[in-house]
């Protein structure tokens, strides 16, 4: 049972790290991408980036972003990767 708490922790303290939609749409690459395109086809962009984080590091089955995986590494949304 203390494996099991230990994993809950550990996908706690991972949700915790990711970062808000407003700390991604106030990155640079994401600034730089809000003169080019309407604010909200990149504000739905950041929340789907971190909601399938969210869900990924809650062993939702959502695809786990840029290849990692909720056991070695959470997946965190890259701002660069939203603007490319």
């Amino acid at each position: 049972m203390s494996t099991r708490k230990s994993t809950g922790a550990r996908a706690a303290a991972s949700l915790r790290g990711l970062p808000s939609v407003d700390a991604l749409l106030k990155s640079a690459p994401l600034e730089a991408l809000a003169k080019r395109i309407p604010r909200a086809l990149l504000v739905a962009a950041a929340r789907e980036a971190v909601a399938a984080s969210r869900a990924a590091l809650r062993g939702g089955g959502a695809e786990r972003s840029r290849g990692g995986s909720a056991a070695n590494a959470p997946p965190v949304p890259d701002p660069a990767a939203l603007a490319a």
